[in-house]
């Protein structure tokens, strides 16, 4: 992979972990996996475009494939949980980029770290 499809596929699991790790809301609102995969995958581009990373050849296939046969309110339900997230999301990690320039770098590290391993255990569960 290149290194933009690492940084967007890292943000994209990560967004499924801040936005689908709890199963009752999703229960509750009648989430589809092709809804939790346009939501993953537009949260990470609209992350990865504010940092300036242009990944729309890959996001825009995808999410068009996920949507496909959607209705529009399902669409439309999504869209403020994609907005509310990707705001999050953004700010935390110009927190974490502000933070980062005062600390060491292995003290930078052990943060993503834990949270990659969290990804990785939720998708391992989820499966």
């Amino acid at each position: 992979m290149t290194e933009i499809d690492t940084i967007s596929t890292m943000i994209h699991e990560i967004a499924h972990s801040r936005l689908h790790a709890d199963i009752t809301p999703l229960k509750e609102r009648k989430a589809t996996r092709g809804g939790l995969e346009v939501e993953a995958e537009s949260v990470s581009f609209v992350v990865s475009e504010y940092f300036g990373i242009d990944t729309s050849q890959s996001s825009f296939g995808y999410v068009a494939s996920w949507s496909k046969g959607k209705d529009l309110p399902e669409l439309k339900g999504s869209l403020d949980i994609i907005k509310k997230e990707s705001a999050e999301m953004i700010r935390d990690i110009e927190q974490n980029l502000i933070k980062g320039k005062t600390q060491s770098r292995a003290t930078q590290e052990e943060p993503l770290k834990k949270e990659l391993q969290t990804v990785a255990q939720t998708n391992s569960r989820n499966r």
